[in-house]
């Protein structure tokens, strides 16, 4: 089977897996490898465009909300009235004060932002993790809105080294996606009584990732993201398929 071939069967023919499966880890990682440079690639462009696109976007917010201000000596100050809120649907909240009024609990409705004060930087993800980030670390920088607006766009430079990272990233990634599920799928093995080896496992798991991957990516051109939970479970869902096929097909054989 060609890679082509592979990639149909694993998205659209389950009875196929076994065919697949039987073709050994080696197979299998060469059509992970295979996978990785198309979606990977994909997925790199998607990452290097949305970076350049965030740039952008945060240039032309700083050049037009964002009042003057300068950071000298590890203290930032800003003028105009605090504190300075931007919401953003996709990117969260960025809220400005340097004047000491705020407290890091303003970042409590937004589900994921940034808060700027005289001396920190505090960020909060969307899992609810917070980063501090300290300007005393940053003794002896000096900097104000016009140096910074004049730097941004040097940064669009650094689109292909994200790109290059992120897609040695999409690979180690699936590498370790489909050594988890085979261990699930080894539980599952021993559920229907498949006595399916770890090797052919973990072939199975790298075939029933495809539908997932290529669901995230699809998302990920319109800025979402695929929840894990509904990535692992579509993977799951193959698996279980697949291994049932398995040892439908073995016991046809005896």
């Amino acid at each position: 089977m060609n890679f082509f071939k592979k990639l149909s069967y694993s998205v659209g023919d389950v009875r196929r897996y076994p065919d697949m499966v039987a073709q050994g880890a080696g197979k299998a990682f060469l059509y992970l490898l295979l996978f990785a440079l198309l979606f990977g690639t994909l997925n790199s462009i998607i990452v290097g465009y949305q970076f350049n696109q965030s740039i952008g976007h945060f240039t032309g917010t700083l050049e037009s909300k964002i009042p003057e201000f300068t950071f000298q000596n590890g203290e930032l100050n800003v003028e105009g009235t605090m504190p300075i809120v931007l919401d953003d649907s996709k990117n969260g909240a960025v809220i400005i004060d340097t004047t000491g009024q705020t407290t890091e609990d303003r970042l409590n409705p937004y589900s994921s932002g940034v808060l700027i004060l005289k001396d920190r930087m505090i960020s909060k993800q969307a899992g609810g993790q917070t980063q501090v980030f300290l300007f005393r670390d940053f003794q002896g920088v000096t900097f104000d809105k016009q140096d910074l607006v004049g730097f941004l766009p040097y940064l669009k430079w650094l689109a292909p080294i994200v790109a290059v990272i992120a897609w040695i990233g999409f690979f180690i990634g699936k590498i370790f996606s489909a050594l988890f599920l085979a261990i699930i799928n080894l539980m599952i093995s021993k559920l229907q009584k498949a006595n399916l080896s770890f090797g052919r496992l973990y072939s199975l798991s790298i075939y029933s990732l495809s539908l997932p991957i290529i669901l995230d990516l699809i998302f990920k051109l319109f800025h979402f993201r695929l929840p894990g939970l509904i990535y692992y479970i579509v993977a799951l869902v193959y698996s279980w398929l697949a291994i049932n096929q398995t040892k439908k097909q073995a016991g046809e054989a005896l």
